[in-house]
């Protein structure tokens, strides 16, 4: 069944939570399974030249797209995701079978803003799997389970982390980790990428 073995899923309170829903589908339950992606470009804000090699807009220095504001930025994205998953509903060629399990797949680095990475202590960041599980809570998303891409944080190391560095620039621990959680419930588990 979906979330054993090591998963750590999250049964949040409050509204979304899938509050009063009947428990989900067993996996067993499922005879097929319909992969539904979400192609969107989420590197810099360059292209591909004429040899496929990435060329920059701005002197050789890629420019991640966002806002400055990490709230007004995971705001805007969690819009954007909106709006993704609607379109996937309403798709012609989704199988609209409860026995058919739909995977909802977004890119790596789909929340990353402006910087490259959120940090880590930031509230707007720390509250965005209950914004992510209150998109998907009602019964429209029973038979689904969703990869909203990966989310870059990070937090400045301490000096003495890194003794033989000599730089004098600032360290950053890095976190690339996505949520995986299912449609219509408080199950929810979190993957750090190593």
């Amino acid at each position: 069944r979906y979330g054993r073995r090591g998963a750590r899923s999250r049964a949040g309170a409050g509204a979304g939570a899938g509050a009063g829903a009947a428990a989900p589908p067993p996996a067993a339950a499922y005879r097929r399974v319909q992969y539904v992606g979400f192609p969107i470009q989420t590197g810099y804000d360059g292209y591909l030249g004429a040899n496929m090699f990435y060329i920059s807009e701005e002197d050789n220095v890629g420019v991640y797209p966002g806002l400055d504001d990490s709230k007004a930025d995971l705001d805007g994205r969690l819009g954007i995701m909106e709006r993704a998953l609607e379109v996937s509903l309403a798709a012609p060629e989704l199988d609209a079978r409860s026995d058919t399990l739909k995977i909802f797949l977004a890119p790596e680095f789909f929340f990353r803003g402006p910087a490259g990475a959120y940090s880590a202590e930031d509230p707007a960041l720390l509250q965005l799997g209950d914004s992510l599980r209150s998109l998907v809570s009602d019964t429209r998303w029973r038979d689904w389970v969703f990869v909203f891409g990966s989310i870059i944080g990070s937090n400045k190391m301490a000096a003495h982390a890194a003794p033989n560095y000599t730089s004098g620039k600032p360290l950053w621990d890095t976190y690339n980790f996505a949520i995986v959680q299912r449609g219509n419930s408080p199950e929810r588990h979190t993957h750090f990428k190593r």
